[in-house]
């Protein structure tokens, strides 16, 4: 490990210091320390802005490639996921391509969906015009994730949405809110991303139609990082606060809205970042369907789950291979401590 100049001393390197690229490197960006910490210090946006200089003219490690720009890499698998699928998952191929992309040998990569769900909302029966109700519009985001990797909950969401009397449309081009690239430092190609989105969704803004995410991350990125590049930035502000979670959403709306009552066990599994921006009670919603809840974590540790620090876990939202906090069960299921670090890429085992 790179030393500092004494305990406590001065770093004669600044941006160019490895002992603090070290040092963030095991920073999950969970921004659990914005929430968490008396003082509020934001250790995923110092990283953020660090590495930003700190790798200025310079190459990064591989998975900063390949993971940080994810969103691009799965726009071109989505064209073809079958070729993308048999290149990331045949032996050989497979091997050679988490090489390439700074991926623990351990991992086996994701499978891309057959159909991405913007292709699916395109080309479904859409409700019969007397059931879409204007002054009931969302805006519905296709995080890369739901979109090329898990259709199928932006699909339920879809329907969710419709069967309550929303109507529900999505941007007219696939966008990016950029989340992947803070945790490389990427600022310049984030901006990129989130003036095309303030383009692109500028008549939704200028009618306050709400957005509404999926995925915590991308909902955290729209309320934290977007005002925090554009600060000033009028569009920028109303944007974030024109984004809601889904069950923010159904929460807000809950008083004119007939939810069904469901009997049964809803397991939450809080995300990190819901946890640390998002603030609202993730449960609420699925308690409102009258269902019991149990906690993800607590249940793990109840059933003689242990946490320990493993090489080549997944250690944060965006898939990166390091070391990190994970839990692992007798039986051999293996999960994130944190709340909402989830293991994205499985054994290849």
């Amino acid at each position: 490990m790179p030393e500092l100049h004494g305990h406590g001393g001065p770093i004669d390197d600044l941006w160019r210091s490895a002992a603090v690229e070290e040092a963030l490197d095991l920073c999950l960006g969970c921004k659990g320390c914005k929430s968490d910490c008396p003082v509020q210090v934001d250790m995923a946006t110092y990283k953020a802005e660090f590495r930003a200089h700190h790798y200025r003219g310079r190459l990064r490690p591989r998975a900063a490639y390949s993971m940080g720009l994810i969103h691009e890499w799965s726009r071109i698998a989505g064209a073809m996921p079958w070729m993308a699928n048999a290149l990331l998952q045949t032996p050989g191929l497979a091997s050679i391509a988490r090489w390439a992309g700074g991926i623990a040998p351990e991992r086996r990569m994701p499978r891309y969906a057959d159909e991405s769900f913007v292709r699916w909302f395109s080309r479904r029966r859409k409700p019969a015009d007397g059931k879409r109700k204007p002054d009931k519009r969302v805006l519905l985001w296709p995080d890369t994730f739901n979109n090329y990797f898990r259709p199928q909950t932006a699909i339920a969401a879809t329907r969710l949405l419709e069967a309550l009397g929303y109507q529900v449309d999505i941007p007219a081009r696939v966008l990016c809110c950029g989340r992947p690239l803070y945790d490389w430092g990427m600022l310049d190609r984030a901006k990129a991303l989130w003036e095309a989105t303030l383009a692109e969704l500028t008549p939704a803004i200028e009618e306050g139609t709400p957005v509404i995410g999926l995925e915590p991350a991308c909902v955290s990125a729209f309320r934290d990082e977007l005002p925090g590049l554009f600060g000033g930035h009028e569009r920028a502000q109303r944007l974030a606060g024109q984004t809601l979670f889904l069950t923010e959403l159904l929460d807000r709306d809950a008083d004119g809205l007939q939810l069904p009552k469901r009997a049964g066990t809803a397991l939450v599994q809080t995300h990190c970042h819901h946890h640390a921006v998002i603030k609202a009670d993730s449960d609420a919603s699925a308690r409102s369907l009258g269902a019991r809840i149990r906690d993800h974590e607590q249940r793990l540790l109840r059933h003689g789950g242990r946490v320990r620090l493993r090489e080549g876990e997944i250690s944060g939202l965006h898939g990166r291979c390091r070391a990190g906090a994970a839990a692992e069960n007798p039986a051999g299921a293996r999960r994130s401590h944190h709340p909402g670090q989830r293991i994205q890429l499985p054994r290849a085992d």
